[in-house]
């Protein structure tokens, strides 16, 4: 209580840091203490970028010239997406995901960048990127299988589309 949608519904655009700054009477919490750009809360956007979506940065190699893309299904959750603008160009993934475990990641790399992709729950012998087995999609190496489930590998500048069942589905 009240929600996060309640001070979208009083007009913000930012992260309150008390969840109750402007009362239903239009009185401020305190006067002392009423920041509405909070970065404390606004972590909750990091964890939807990075841990749902699957989009982020790795920190070795500055301005974005390597991502890291791995999105992790979130129960009753059926898709989710992020986009990133980085100095190279903006950066994208989508990910679906049926009840029955069929996946579609939909990733897009800015020229000079490369991704080190993890499609969770994949097998790389099922696995396909734009309808072609993943050995033989073009931009895609270092192509493993990872401990507890999924594939790992590596994709170069580009657009891309991976499908895959996950398995035990």
């Amino acid at each position: 209580f009240p929600s996060w949608l309640h001070p979208v519904t009083l007009g913000a655009t930012t992260i309150w840091e008390h969840w109750d700054n402007i009362r239903e009477d239009g009185s401020f919490w305190s006067p002392e203490m009423n920041s509405f750009n909070h970065y404390a809360l606004g972590a909750v956007g990091e964890w939807l970028h990075r841990y749902v979506a699957g989009l982020d940065l790795d920190a070795r190699f500055p301005g974005g010239r390597l991502l890291r893309i791995f999105p992790r299904g979130c129960p009753g959750l059926s898709w989710a997406e992020a986009r990133l603008g980085t100095m190279y160009g903006e950066a994208s993934c989508r990910w679906e995901r049926s009840g029955t475990g069929k996946w579609s990641l939909t990733v897009e790399i800015p020229g000079n960048c490369t991704a080190e992709v993890t499609l969770p729950g994949a097998s790389a012998d099922e696995a396909r990127e734009s309808g072609v087995p993943l050995e033989r999609a073009a931009g895609l190496r270092r192509i493993r299988e990872v401990r507890g489930g999924g594939v790992s590998l590596a994709a170069g500048s580009g657009a891309y589309v991976f499908e895959w069942t996950e398995k035990g589905q």
